[in-house]
């Protein structure tokens, strides 16, 4: 690992996707976060494919609301089709399986899957406010917030214990800004020794449907997608 604050000269690449968001329909700015290639290909490309809405047939993140917002813990959206947390599709289909559970819950900022159990990520996601490590193997993490923790801020203060929101917060705009990007939060030091760790492990399947195939399990296919805020498993 590389002192924090200095550059790493080698690592993965990341792309950068941005969120604009409204509160109560007042800009509140915009949030930018990079999506790991290395080593969740599968669920960042899900995610930035929904955020661009390029070469999809579902519903995809612009003009959506995060549902659920709890203040000291994370902010939950991406349900494309209910808007309540119970819905959403991914590209892949309705769920598709986990990929990994390589990269932790390290700091504030991470971005993972939401799911209602094992192998049932759809669109759903969420952004932490905090290092949640009670979550590691629980849920895939494929990226991280580089810009706009302001914005997050102010986010979390509309937000409330139970999770619902006191205001509506909404991505009114969403896109990709850069590609092939060397990744922020492993050039400044953030999670270096967990994407170094990964770096030689790329993805080796070579068609997704042999990786989702038989994994779904459908005790959990009308769960709502809940991200646990104690120590408690969500399975």
């Amino acid at each position: 690992m590389g002192e924090v604050g200095q550059p790493t000269e080698i690592g993965p690449t990341c792309d950068q996707v941005f969120f604009d968001i409204t509160i109560n329909d007042v800009a509140a700015g915009r949030i930018v976060m990079e999506l790991y290639d290395v080593p969740a290909p599968i669920t960042a490309e899900n995610f930035e494919r929904l955020a661009t809405c390029t070469n999809v047939t579902v519903p995809c993140f612009k003009d959506t609301f995060f549902h659920r917002i709890i203040p000291g813990f994370m902010m939950q959206g991406g349900d494309t089709t209910a808007g309540n947390g119970t819905g959403g599709m991914s590209i892949y289909g309705e769920k598709f399986a986990d990929e990994n559970f390589l990269l932790r819950f390290v700091d504030s900022g991470v971005l993972a899957m939401a799911n209602s159990g094992p192998n049932t990520n759809g669109s759903q996601f969420f952004i932490t406010f905090k290092s949640t490590p009670w979550l590691d193997g629980k849920h895939v993490v494929f990226g991280h917030v580089i810009d706009g923790f302001e914005v997050m801020d102010a986010i979390e203060a509309v937000g409330s214990n139970a999770g619902t929101p006191a205001a509506y917060v909404k991505i009114v705009d969403a896109g990709l800004l850069m590609e092939d990007q060397v990744c922020e939060t492993l050039k400044f030091g953030r999670l270096d020794s967990n994407l170094l760790a990964v770096h030689e492990q790329e993805a080796t399947l070579s068609d997704f449907d042999s990786f989702n195939e038989g994994v779904f399990d459908e005790g959990f296919a009308d769960a709502p997608y809940q991200i646990e805020d104690d120590m408690s498993s969500i399975w």
